[in-house]
């Protein structure tokens, strides 16, 4: 899209783009012509040194820092920054997740099995029929049937 806009191939280069020109995301798949690596490397921000810093590894000093924690957790710290994780345990902690959206039909369905205990339960709305049926059966899964227009 750039190209057309410009009119020109590589005119415009994207921060991503020449990034990955310089290696920033590992070892090149293939190489990449001289002339345009020049191009890309020209015409590409400014701020993007020629060649990427080396990332420390992260991992010793969370270790350091939290001992004790999984390394589920030691990975999300790596990923967030600040206080980040100790907000998501609190969350998790006090119960879930406060931006989480709001499943009524789904708490109704709960409601239901957990108040019923065997038989079949329907739920109908205009043309639209759920059936809920609890208890033992041979059929653990049964294919969905949808008896709506």
């Amino acid at each position: 899209m750039m190209n057309v806009i410009s009119g020109e191939r590589y005119s415009i280069v994207p921060n991503e783009i020449k990034k990955y020109a310089l290696g920033y995301y590992g070892t090149l798949l293939a190489p990449i012509d001289p002339e345009l690596h020049a191009k890309i490397v020209a015409n590409g921000a400014s701020d993007i040194a020629l060649e990427p810093v080396p990332v420390a590894p992260m991992l010793p000093d969370l270790r350091v820092r939290y001992p004790g924690e999984s390394i589920d957790l030691l990975l999300l710290r790596a990923m967030f920054a600040g206080t980040q994780v100790d907000e998501m345990k609190r969350t998790v902690a006090g119960g879930g997740n406060t931006d989480e959206i709001a499943r009524p039909t789904l708490d109704l369905i709960k409601a239901i099995h957990t108040k019923s205990q065997t038989g079949t339960q329907s739920l109908t709305a205009g043309n639209l029929q759920i059936t809920l049926k609890k208890g033992a059966s041979h059929n653990v899964a049964q294919p969905a049937r949808y008896q709506g227009t």
